[in-house]
C-alpha cells in the first residue's frame, strides 16, 4: 500500500511519518512525502490530490491557524465530492 503523505511543512510530514510508522506494523505501507509548501498551495492543489486520491491514499495535514473550528474549515475547503482516498486532518494546535 502506498500513502501519499502532504503537509505544510516537513516537521509535519516528520511527525505524520512517526506516527504511521507506530500504526503501520507490516512493512508493506511505503509513504510517499509531498511538502505542500504551505496551506494556501495544499489548498490550491486539493482537486488535483482528490483525483488522485481515487487510486490512492492521499493524507494531508494542515494547521488550523485562525480559524475557529476544524470542521468549519473543512467544508470550506472541501466543497467537492470527496474520494474515499483523501484523507483532510486539522492540526488544532500547531505542530
Amino acid at each position: 500500500m502506498v500513502v501519499y503523505v502532504v503537509a505544510e511543512d516537513q516537521l509535519s510530514i516528520y511527525v505524520t511519518k512517526f506516527i504511521f510508522n507506530k500504526i503501520f506494523t507490516v512493512n508493506n505501507v511505503d509513504i510517499i512525502e509531498i511538502s505542500g509548501r504551505g496551506k494556501g498551495n495544499i489548498k490550491n492543489k486539493l482537486q488535483s490530490y482528490n483525483e488522485a486520491s481515487a487510486k490512492c491514499i492521499f493524507y494531508i495535514l494542515i494547521d488550523l491557524d485562525n480559524e475557529e473550528c476544524a470542521p468549519g474549515m473543512v467544508s470550506k475547503w472541501v466543497d467537492l465530492k470527496r474520494n474515499k482516498g483523501l484523507i483532510l486532518r486539522i492540526a488544532v494546535r500547531e505542530i
